[in-house]
This record gives C-alpha cells, sequence and structure tokens, in this order.
C-alpha cells in the first residue's frame, strides 16, 4: 500500500497529477461561479443571496476535490509526495 502523507505535513508537496486536481478543482469553482452569480428569479428579477453565490461554488469545488483525491488514492496514484530534507539526501 502507498505511504501515506498528509497534507498538513511541511515537508509535503503536490505532485503532478495533484497540481492537476488542484487546477482541475479551480476550474470547477470558477465554472459553477458564473451561472449562479448570473443567475436570476424568473418572477423576480432578484439574484441569489451574496452568501449563497460564494459559499456553493467553494463547496462544490471542495467536493470535486475530495472526491477526486479519494478516486486518485483508490486507483493507488500519489496526489503528494514527501519532499527530501538536506539530513536525508
Amino acid at each position: 500500500m502507498a505511504e501515506r502523507i498528509s497534507p498538513d505535513d511541511d515537508k509535503a508537496k503536490p505532485t503532478c497529477v495533484g497540481c492537476v486536481l488542484m487546477l482541475l478543482s479551480v476550474a470547477v469553482i470558477f465554472g459553477v461561479a458564473l451561472p449562479i452569480v448570473r443567475w436570476r428569479d424568473p418572477a423576480t428579477g432578484q439574484p441569489l443571496p451574496r452568501y449563497v453565490a460564494i459559499v456553493t461554488p467553494l463547496l462544490i469545488g471542495a467536493a470535486v476535490h475530495g472526491i477526486g483525491s479519494l478516486f486518485l488514492k483508490l486507483i493507488g496514484v500519489r496526489v503528494w509526495s514527501k519532499r527530501e530534507s538536506e539530513a536525508e539526501r
């Protein structure tokens, strides 16, 4: 089984796959945010509340990142790698 590396570890950094997953998550956040911000209620013409318009894309992006990380861990692809310290080299 792959070594577990916590993203909270100061010596951990994302792998190439982790970087792509992060960019995908940011793209989802912006892709979801645009229609939510532009949406208007057909009956009243009022937009969604500001809090909903800000938090919803962030939650969806976080969910995409979490599900993507879980999927990559299940198939055995590392998302985080441990950075070597000077003493270990």
